[in-house]
């Protein structure tokens, strides 16, 4: 299954996105760098409950914001540029863009949208639904 931002990933990098941080990815050694080439630096680690099942979330903040000439377009906060970041999803949304690359999972996921519509299409017309 895609996940919620899948699409936005891959669509081309320009000017109003290249500051969300879908597009601020860690590198080799776990530094995550702002377009301007600023590192972040972890704030704090926090266990969250909310939902079925618990995460550890890392807040990230760059603290470089001051006198960036892209600070308009990157933040508002007086503060400077926050990021939040989940390491196991992280690495879902890896094995998702993994397992999607192959020929044959391409195919399975456009086989499951065509037959979930129809489904749906049938539903609405013999319950006569107006929407779902």
């Amino acid at each position: 299954m895609k996940y919620k931002t899948m699409h936005k990933e891959q669509e081309k990098v320009t000017d109003k996105n290249r500051f969300r941080s879908y597009r601020m990815k860690p590198d080799e050694e776990g530094n995550i760098y702002c377009p301007q080439g600023h590192a972040f630096t972890l704030e704090q680690t926090k266990e969250s409950v909310k939902g079925r099942y618990p995460r550890t979330i890392q807040f990230y903040r760059n603290e470089h914001c001051e006198g960036c000439p892209l600070r308009s377009q990157c933040t508002r906060s007086k503060h400077g540029g926050t990021l939040q970041r989940t390491d196991k999803l992280a690495e879902m949304q890896i094995e998702v863009r993994e397992n999607l690359r192959t020929e044959t999972r391409q195919e399975l996921l456009k086989q499951r949208s065509i037959q979930a519509e129809g489904i749906f299409g049938q539903i609405k017309q013999d319950q006569e639904y107006d929407r779902l």
